[in-house]
């Protein structure tokens, strides 16, 4: 039997992934961009149900308000989303959808 030397260059491979500072630093960057993309849809949904409210049918009102509450869902945005959902609820009530 004979023994194998392990060259002294081998490194042990280490299962943490290496990082990057500049693409750490893109990552997160994208991410800070899409939660401002998603927040701005938020809102965007949230002015067209006002303005359903003003010019729309109670169904139209009920469809809007879930839109509103998911654009927040999706924004994880847990204020607003669970606000949403109370209008929602009461929107989709007054329209005769079950809730």
């Amino acid at each position: 039997m004979s023994i194998v030397e392990t060259p002294a260059a081998v490194q042990p491979i280490s299962n943490k992934p290496k990082t990057n500072p500049i693409t750490d630093f893109i990552l997160k960057a994208d991410d800070s961009s899409m939660n401002s993309i998603k927040a701005k849809v938020a809102q965007d949904f949230e002015e067209q149900y006002n303005f359903t409210k003003q010019q729309g049918d109670k169904m139209e009102i009920c469809v809007q308000a879930m839109s509103v509450s998911a654009a927040y869902l999706q924004a994880k945005d847990e204020e607003n989303y669970k606000k949403w959902k109370q209008i929602e609820k009461a929107d989709c009530k007054k329209s005769g959808m079950p809730s």
